[in-house]
């Protein structure tokens, strides 16, 4: 009983005070990073979570709500259609990720959560911020308030080709996210790679990051967001391996792709009849929360005409929508939810396919229970991520893929049956899933471990002068210059040397003519 006690409260005298900061309006990051904080909360920590989406508080687990950002997201997004969005132009995305940051930052300023956090005692001390760091945060200025200098840990559920913290870009065998292409590039290629990297740097640091760091300004004078975040010790991204390519990383960069996959549990109800009875197989059908409820009647009908067509095998629907709003009655083979659990559903001995919009939490769980995946991305846009997924896991042989904007009904119908009769999409899917599942530690042990490890070496600096580097000295270019100047000025200084000579010569030929014509 005393050794009982002894481990028992030597695990909680260890516990910490962490802040989690997240502006972004997205249930699915949100649920990446709630599998973290439930880790953390479990090993004894204290939690507050400043958040868009928020779940009901308890003891040491205090959530504080965003609540005016998503209400405000949801009619900026009404005024657009997804599915048109692709044809509207650069300059139309630009203006729509504009008006989306300005109303995150000054939402986020006016929300009640905000206000409830402000208010904590100005001695109130955090140990740890995690924060999420798809975007800048605005969050991070409230910082200042504590006059915290506690180390900070970047989190990210998405990850492409942009770096994280001091790491670089490599547009030579990394190619840029809109490019879809495999990492072997020819030479038009790789320009094309650096020349898309560098507008998108471009854009992101003159365009995008200004427009969050004028609503800190103007809610936190003095505050400079690039001494915050250079207080960040390392990187957690959600970067597995398949997904993303092979990229040499600062070891502030860990990466714990698939850490929100949990242990499968076992299906109730009426979604284990439906599974357990689809003896020729399950098809599973997703398009995620923002798109489902947006499809267009006529893409519907496709879907629905297609799979009826497949009458022997079963197809479960994750459409939030009811039936009398669907183009046609649902054919008998089709079953639709509002909801599903997609874990447990992908782990299914009978799952044979997932059709999905092709986000990276999906087609991590697809691939880690060895599912092959239909992917029905949107068309590239200028930070649209899906096409760069589909194109990566392709590479591995686990998928095909078809626009959702464009695919015939007969082309969607030889497709899955293609699939699902050719036993190397699942044979590969194995592969893949083997190498998935074979690591030391889960990909959430990992992402403990480093946060622990970050607590108990608060002045690890893992990426050294290389974070206070700017652009041109990072990437050598100064050096190079001062290169090619020297090179450019020895070919000029021998240019001129060998025109001098040849003038000399040609001159001193020329005297001696005229000298020898006057003395005939």
């Amino acid at each position: 009983m005393r050794i009982y006690l002894l481990f028992y409260f030597f695990a909680f005298a260890n516990c910490a005070n962490i802040l989690f900061l997240s502006d972004i309006p997205s249930i699915s990051h949100f649920m990446w990073s709630k599998i973290l904080l439930d880790s953390l909360y479990e090993r004894g920590h204290n939690i507050t979570a400043l958040s868009v989406h928020v779940e009901k508080s308890r003891a040491n687990f205090t959530f504080l709500h965003l609540d005016k950002v998503v209400p405000e997201v949801n009619k900026l997004n009404d005024k657009y259609d997804f599915f048109e969005f692709f044809k509207l132009g650069v300059s139309i995305e630009l203006s729509y990720f504009s008006k989306l940051l300005n109303i995150i930052s000054k939402k986020s300023f006016e929300s009640q959560g905000y206000k409830q956090l402000q208010n904590y005692p100005e001695n109130f001390k955090f140990d740890l911020v995690l924060y999420e760091n798809s975007l800048d945060s605005c969050l991070l200025g409230i910082l200042e308030k504590f006059k915290n200098t506690s180390p900070l840990i970047g989190i990210t559920p998405k990850h492409s080709s942009r770096p994280f913290g001091a790491n670089l870009l490599f547009p030579s065998f990394v190619p840029a996210h809109n490019l879809l292409v495999s990492s072997k590039m020819n030479f038009q290629q790789r320009l094309q790679s650096a020349i898309s990297h560098l507008i998108e740097q471009i854009i992101i640091n003159f365009y995008i990051k200004p427009i969050t760091r004028q609503n800190i300004e103007d809610h936190h004078a003095n505050v400079n967001l690039d001494e915050i975040q250079r207080r960040t010790k390392i990187y957690l991204v959600n970067s597995d391996g398949f997904t993303s390519y092979p990229i040499p990383l600062f070891s502030s960069q860990i990466n714990v792709g698939g850490m929100h996959i949990k242990k499968p549990k076992s299906l109730q109800n009426e979604f284990n009849a439906i599974a357990d009875n689809a003896i020729n197989g399950l098809i599973y059908f997703s398009l995620g929360t923002t798109l489902q409820n947006k499809l267009k009647r006529e893409i519907s009908l496709k879907i629905l005409r297609t799979f009826g067509r497949l009458s022997s095998y079963t197809f479960l629907w994750n459409f939030n929508q009811s039936k009398e709003s669907l183009p046609m009655d649902l054919p008998e083979n089709v079953k639709n939810f509002n909801w599903v659990p997609q874990n447990d559903i992908l782990s299914h001995k009978n799952m044979k396919l997932f059709i999905s919009h092709c986000d990276l939490l999906s087609i991590q769980e697809a691939l880690f229970y060895a599912v092959p995946i239909l992917s029905l991305p949107l068309p590239l846009i200028l930070f649209m991520d899906q096409p760069f997924y589909a194109n990566r896991i392709k590479q591995h042989g686990v998928s095909e893929t078809l626009s959702i904007l464009d695919f015939t009904e007969d082309e969607f119908y030889e497709t899955i049956k293609n699939m699902l009769e050719n036993k190397t999409y699942k044979e590969n899917a194995k592969k893949v899933s083997k190498r998935f599942r074979d690591q030391p530690m889960t990909p959430i042990e990992k992402a403990i471990y480093w946060i622990e490890w970050i607590m108990r070496n608060p002045d690890a600096d893992l990426e050294g002068v290389a974070a206070d580097l700017k652009f041109f000295a990072k990437y050598s270019f100064d050096v190079y210059g001062v290169f090619l100047t020297v090179f450019v000025s020895f070919c000029y200084s021998t240019l001129k040397f060998v025109i001098f000579i040849i003038k000399t010569c040609v001159y001193r030929r020329k005297n001696v003519k005229i000298f020898e014509k006057k003395s005939n």
